[in-house]
């Protein structure tokens, strides 16, 4: 994966300018993710010289720079953000066959579920993708697993963004939850290897019913 175009900035709205993202394309489209030479790569391109550890919470960190790293991967595609703060990312390929009110409510949450139940059939798939990415983000922020956990409410939550991606394999749905300190004595932007170059372009979009303090946009690979 030497083709830099394969290497996308991920640019989600409202995020912190410390927080940066990108999203990998694979070769293979049916592949779960990222080959491993091809993670390997992606790893020497961002973290050059680095070795991920896990700290006491869970979290994965890049050992020795004090900065936070999240991965997810979706079929053909891996995103990653990284962050001097604790951060987590989920990446989800759109089923439009899946009928989003047949999951388990008391796992998803009574609440949102019922948001789900009375938004419009036309927007209630994007909205359970929406919610399910920020959800699963959440926990991973916190170090938490997603098999023995509920999943906590999120709607209208701050530090939480969502964008969709548009690829000709379908529409992907990101979420990307962070918890910056409130301080302004933050480290600068990490823009480690050729990683401030990639970029993307985005479009905003309205968010749909139940997402009312999250930012999103919509962006074409």
């Amino acid at each position: 994966m030497k083709d830099r175009s394969r290497f996308h900035r991920l640019n989600l709205p409202g995020v912190p300018e410390q927080l940066q993202g990108v999203v990998a394309i694979g070769q293979n489209a049916s592949r779960r993710g990222l080959a491993p030479h091809e993670l390997e790569q992606l790893f020497n391109c961002v973290l050059p010289g680095s070795a991920l550890v896990r700290n006491v919470g869970g979290q994965p960190v890049v050992r020795g720079s004090g900065l936070h790293i999240s991965l997810s991967h979706a079929e053909g595609l891996t995103a990653l953000v990284l962050a001097p703060f604790p951060v987590g990312i989920d990446i989800e390929r759109i089923d439009p066959e899946f009928d989003v009110l047949e999951f388990d409510p008391d796992l998803f949450g009574v609440q949102e579920f019922r948001e789900l139940e009375t938004c419009e059939a036309r927007l209630r798939s994007d909205h359970f993708y929406r919610l399910w990415t920020l959800k699963e983000a959440h926990l991973k922020r916190q170090g938490r697993s997603l098999l023995c956990e509920r999943l906590p409410n999120v709607s209208g939550a701050p530090s939480m963004s969502t964008a969709w991606m548009v690829r000709p394999t379908g529409r992907y749905c990101v979420g990307v939850s962070w918890q910056a300190p409130v301080t302004s004595d933050l480290p600068p932007r990490p823009a480690p290897g050729a990683f401030s170059e990639w970029r993307l372009p985005q479009k905003p979009t309205a968010a749909a019913a139940g997402a009312r303090a999250i930012s999103e946009c919509v962006i074409h690979i």
